[in-house]
């Protein structure tokens, strides 16, 4: 069997996007998302055995991003913030190398594919367990080669006992890679060196194909590693809320022990920034909980935490500073991203 690879692309507009996974689709890469409408949108996605991840978020300022992460199951993939999302991945799957299969290939297209074939399973099956099996790249003369050394087996019940047993070895070896390579997409996490590269190149190039996006991005990541590792891996949420307003928030930690109340005095440690990932502000503040002493987004997502629990508010401008802004770092009509923490209330 050979590994198919092919480009993939799709648009996730209100609906969700269900992807259906193995048998000739057996996983998907996912490389970068572009933000095609709106203001801006943030990327879930959802999988049978796992809650809803965040994985990227985008935004008029912010375009594009690189995501990574490999999917070996069906998975489902959603949006919030109200704009539509393009992502673009790689599809990889099992394609036969049967004859029924060539023939329904062009001429031109099944010589190209004998040429780079693998030996024939006699071939295999003469070759010792622990042999690297040939390049896909293999040139012609050798992949004829090989077959007629291994035409001369003088015991063939053994010789097809050899070739059961290694067929069976396969699927096993196959399932421990891609574990492998899905719990390295995971540690990953959904942002990548090279992001800002890849944004300023999408603005610059509007009809930027996804192949060359990932050959930026792999650029900017060689010239400026270390820049390009102190960018912060977007922590995966436990639970999430929606208001009607437009506020919404991520729980990032659980906590223990009583609730922020309103009319309570509370306090928190606090981390600003922008929807582009800027930080404006940081720190400790205590305030009462409920009576406009802070932002209207503040008022609404601290109320219920528990001392200890972190969360991530997402804050509408309307919510936060409005149409004044508060300037120089906080721009007119802005929306805001706190990650917070209740220390006291």
């Amino acid at each position: 069997m050979l590994q198919r690879k092919t480009q993939w692309s799709r648009t996730i507009k209100s609906e969700p996007l269900e992807v259906k996974l193995g048998g000739e689709n057996g996983r998907l890469q996912l490389n970068a998302i572009c933000l095609s409408s709106g203001e801006q949108a943030t990327l879930y996605c959802k999988t049978a055995s796992g809650p809803r991840l965040a994985i990227g978020r985008v935004s008029s300022s912010k375009p594009c991003g690189v995501v990574g992460g490999m999917f070996l199951e069906p998975v489902t993939f959603s949006t919030s913030g109200g704009g539509t999302l393009v992502l673009n991945a790689l599809l990889a799957g099992a394609s036969s190398s049967s004859s029924a299969a060539a023939a329904e290939e062009p001429p031109a297209k099944r010589a190209r594919a004998a040429s780079d074939a693998s030996p024939a399973p006699a071939a295999k099956a003469a070759a010792s367990p622990k042999q690297t099996p040939a390049s896909p790249r293999a040139s012609p003369k050798a992949a004829v080669a090989k077959p007629q050394q291994a035409e001369q087996p003088k015991n063939k019940p053994q010789q097809k006992q050899q070739e059961v047993a290694k067929k069976a070895a396969e699927p096993a070896a196959a399932k421990e890679q891609q574990g492998k390579a899905a719990a390295a997409a995971t540690t990953n996490g959904a942002a990548t060196n090279g992001a800002a590269a890849a944004n300023a190149k999408a603005k610059a190039e509007p009809n930027l194909k996804p192949e060359d996006l990932k050959k930026a991005v792999a650029e900017a990541a060689k010239a400026q590693p270390k820049a390009a590792a102190k960018q912060p891996a977007l922590t995966a949420p436990v639970a999430r809320k929606q208001f009607p307003g437009g506020l919404a928030y991520e729980v990032l930690k659980s906590g223990k022990g009583p609730a922020a109340a309103a009319g309570r005095t509370v306090q928190v440690r606090y981390d600003g920034r922008l929807t582009s990932g800027k930080r404006f502000d940081k720190g400790v503040i205590k305030f009462r909980l409920g009576l406009g002493e802070v932002i209207q987004g503040w008022d609404h997502g601290v109320k219920g935490m528990l001392r200890g629990e972190s969360r991530r508010l997402l804050i509408p401008s309307k919510m936060g500073y409005g149409a004044r802004g508060a300037p120089p770092d906080i721009p007119p009509n802005a929306d805001l991203v706190f990650e917070v923490e209740l220390l006291n209330c």
